[in-house]
């Protein structure tokens, strides 16, 4: 029976991925575990296997488009199997399929359609050939289209009415925008996912703002000892992420989540550092930092920045976080305010280290300084809660000994 090659679900909230190439061309021969295709998900670059031996036929997407989890991308066939008809439908998933996939639309899709007595029974739409090759060279999503044909069947008719209103819509635009001259960047994956957890976080978290002002003299004498006495250079995020770690694990109602109404509470503590890379905003994770030492920690955070280059994180690098970090006092910032990343509890933005003046056993004196604010999700976490937390990771920046 030929094997369909489908889009896997590879990570939480894939819904789709980005065909970057295929490995095996149209009639090649494939053994199972060969790597067929690479795909972008919003965290890393992965490689597909395949799942059975003999012909790749009939590859449906082609390098750069977008491909829904679960759509078929092609067939693996033995020797005189006949490729099955192209019936658009849900694939038929067996339950080793369903396991690394994790997730099918449970929501009414347009592969599913409730009969007059909201019976949960699914039928299939069927796509005349010539419609079928339009939807294939426009690239365009069944669920946008309704079928005017026999019992609902898509017939040319309605993909040309498609287009035409998808054109019609393109041409009203503003006319003073139209004469500009610019320059088209197509978004990465990572990006548009960023771009759609950040308006989640923005639109579906009620969060409220912590701020605390940090001397950091500490830190800047500690991180000298450690470099004469033994020799290690150690960051001020690396001093930050156990600073972090170790005020977590006191107040643990920070490292969680919101879950399907309940809060889970993790035992682990998974930093995530936010990172630039050329293909947008990721944030890899300090597994277990709370159990690291600073030079462990050194070592994660010169991976990070080696990796950041040329996108070479590994899923598990990006995943698993519990609590984040947002340091932009590289960039010159003083304070800002960092969105939550969702499902965490927060997220703690942190500024620039700069002179100013403080008190000091009641006497202004100047000092190395930063802002430390910390946005939380009201919904699991009140002001009483989060305080202290702040007020304890201020403490252990100050007092760095400690941490060391």
């Amino acid at each position: 029976m030929a094997t369909e090659v489908y889009m896997p679900r590879l990570t939480h909230d894939m819904t789709k991925g980005r065909l970057l190439r295929w490995l095996k061309n149209e009639g090649d021969t494939v053994n199972q575990g060969d790597v067929l295709f690479e795909v972008e998900t919003d965290k890393a670059v992965s490689g597909v296997l395949a799942e059975a031996s003999g012909r790749l036929l009939s590859i449906t997407y082609h390098e750069n488009q977008e491909v829904p989890v679960g759509a078929i991308m092609a067939f693996i066939v033995e020797e005189g199997e006949e490729i099955p008809s192209m019936i658009v439908s849900m694939p038929q998933f067996n339950a080793e399929q369903i396991s690394r996939i994790d997730h099918i639309p449970t929501e009414k899709t347009q592969y599913e359609e409730d009969n007059n007595q909201g019976s949960s029974s699914k039928r299939r739409l069927f796509v005349t050939p010539i419609a079928r090759k339009l939807i294939r060279q426009h690239n365009i999503s069944i669920d946008q289209l309704k079928g005017s044909g026999p019992r609902g069947k898509i017939i040319e008719a309605d993909i040309l009415q498609y287009l035409r209103q998808q054109e019609n819509r393109e041409t009203v635009i503003n006319v003073a925008q139209s004469e500009l001259e610019f320059e088209l960047v197509e978004l990465s994956e990572i990006q548009r996912i960023t771009g759609q957890r950040m308006i989640q976080s923005a639109t579906t978290i009620p969060q409220f703002m912590l701020e605390v002002d940090v001397s950091t003299e500490g830190v800047f004498h500690l991180r000298e000892f450690l470099k004469a006495q033994l020799g290690i250079d150690i960051s001020f995020t690396s001093f930050l992420v156990k600073a972090t770690a170790s005020s977590l694990k006191l107040h643990s109602r920070l490292n969680a989540s919101l879950v399907d109404g309940h809060i889970h509470i993790y035992k682990q503590i998974n930093i995530g550092v936010a990172t630039a890379t050329n293909h947008g905003l990721v944030a890899p994770v300090v597994h277990n930092a709370d159990t690291l030492t600073l030079a462990q920690i050194q070592e994660r955070i010169d991976y990070f920045q080696r990796q950041a280059g040329s996108k070479g994180f590994t899923l598990q690098d990006l995943s698993g976080g519990t609590f984040t970090i947002s340091n932009l006092g590289m960039y010159g910032i003083d304070r800002f305010t960092a969105l939550i990343n969702p499902p965490e509890a927060a997220i703690l933005a942190v500024g620039r280290i700069h002179k100013q003046v403080a008190l000091k056993d009641d006497h202004p004196v100047e000092q190395q300084m930063l802002t430390l604010r910390l946005s939380v999700d009201h919904r699991i976490l009140d002001g009483a809660t989060a305080a202290p937390f702040l007020i304890d990771l201020k403490k252990t920046i100050e007092n760095p000994n400690s941490i060391s």
